[in-house]
């Protein structure tokens, strides 16, 4: 027992070392996968990176962006190497209808990858109505529901599903800040992977008419 280890089909998740990282290759066939953290940081883009891979091993599958904060760059997403005719991009509105389309999603057969973005943004129909105002438990009930639903079927079809995610602070009983990713514990459970994205120390830079110009510092994921 624990003398072999089981065969994983996976999806490279676009970033070699990552790959490396998980174990398998890159995202796990019929999983969940979530990757969260603070703005800015490279959520989105690793999400597009790996769509470009998928499409570069899988010709002519389509992949789908449920595009819940409205994110979607036909032009950005071509510089990192997708092709856009090859995407389905769904715009809902609230966390319900982000939900539905997620397991929509998890049922069609033609695709083979799906990026939600993101969970943070998810907010139920009450709250929008009620200006704003949160409702107890409405968006982990909502998670809670959407991730019942779309798990097995995500499971079945073997699709990969990446769920993006924000970071919310909170204080431990010392008043030190915790970091933990909005959600409930029914999305942590369910989840295959995790990776958490941090800004690193160490200053990005890019030549721009020859000269070296720093324009962020470089992404650390802890998986």
């Amino acid at each position: 027992i624990g003398s072999e280890i089981a065969q994983v089909e996976a999806i490279p998740t676009g970033i070699p070392s990552l790959d490396v990282a998980l174990g398998i290759g890159g995202w796990p066939r019929g999983g969940l996968c979530m990757v969260f953290g603070p703005e800015s940081v490279g959520k989105t883009s690793l999400g597009y990176l790996s769509i470009a891979e998928f499409q570069r091993t899988h010709k002519d599958t389509y992949a789908a962006i449920v595009d819940l904060e409205g994110s979607f760059d036909p032009e950005w997403v071509t510089k990192l190497g997708v092709n856009p005719e090859f995407v389905m991009v769904l715009s809902p509105v609230s966390g319900e209808e982000a939900s539905k389309n997620l397991v929509w999603c998890s049922m069609q057969s033609e695709l083979g990858l799906t990026i939600f973005d993101s969970v943070g943004a998810m907010a139920g129909e009450r709250e929008l109505e009620e200006d704003g105002k949160k409702q107890a438990y409405g968006q982990s009930g909502i998670i809670t529901d959407m991730i019942k639903k779309a798990q097995p079927r995500f499971n079945a079809s073997k699709q990969v599903c990446i769920l993006l995610n924000q970071v919310r602070d909170t204080a431990n009983m010392r008043n030190l800040p915790i970091v933990h990713a909005p959600g409930g514990h029914a999305l942590h459970h369910a989840c295959a992977v995790i990776i958490q994205m941090k800004q690193g120390n160490t200053k990005y830079k890019v030549k721009i008419q020859g000269d070296d110009v720093e324009v962020g510092y470089r992404p650390i994921a802890i998986v």
